[in-house]
C-alpha cells in the first residue's frame, strides 16, 4: 500500500510519546503514520499554512503538540523552521522574532505568559 508517497502500512506505529501523567504516571501513546499525517493536515487547514510560512519553533519535541506543529508540519510543507535551544530565554526569542519575522509561533499558555 502506498500512503503519502511511501510504501508501507499507515496504521503502523511511527512514534511513541508519553503523556504528562496528570492522572498518575505518564502513559506511552503510540501514534501511527496516519495519525501524524491527519494531525498535520488538520492543523495546516486550520492555520491555512503554505510553504511560504516561517515558523518559530519553541515547544519541546517530546510532546505531541510540539513535535506535530513545530517540527513535522513545517517539514511536511517545506516551510522555514527557526529554533532556539532555550525557549524560556524570552528576551532572545523576542530578538529572533524581530529579526526573522516568523509568520507562526504556536505555544501553550505557560509559554505565552513569559513573552508578554
Amino acid at each position: 500500500m502506498t500512503y503519502c508517497g511511501v510504501d508501507g502500512d499507515p496504521e503502523k506505529t511511527a512514534v511513541i510519546l508519553f503523556t504528562s501523567g496528570t492522572e498518575k504516571d505518564p502513559k506511552a501513546v503510540e501514534l501511527s503514520h496516519k495519525n501524524i499525517l491527519s494531525n498535520i493536515e488538520g492543523f495546516s487547514q486550520l492555520a491555512k499554512l503554505t510553504e511560504k510560512d516561517i515558523i518559530m519553533s519553541i515547544l519541546p519535541y517530546f510532546h505531541v503538540f510540539g513535535i506535530t506543529v513545530n517540527l513535522w508540519t513545517p517539514l511536511y510543507h517545506g516551510m522555514t523552521l527557526i529554533t532556539y535551544p532555550t525557549p524560556l530565554d524570552y528576551q532572545k526569542i523576542c530578538q529572533i522574532i524581530k529579526e526573522e519575522k516568523p509568520t507562526l509561533m504556536a505555544a501553550t499558555p505557560s509559554f505565552w505568559w513569559g513573552y508578554l
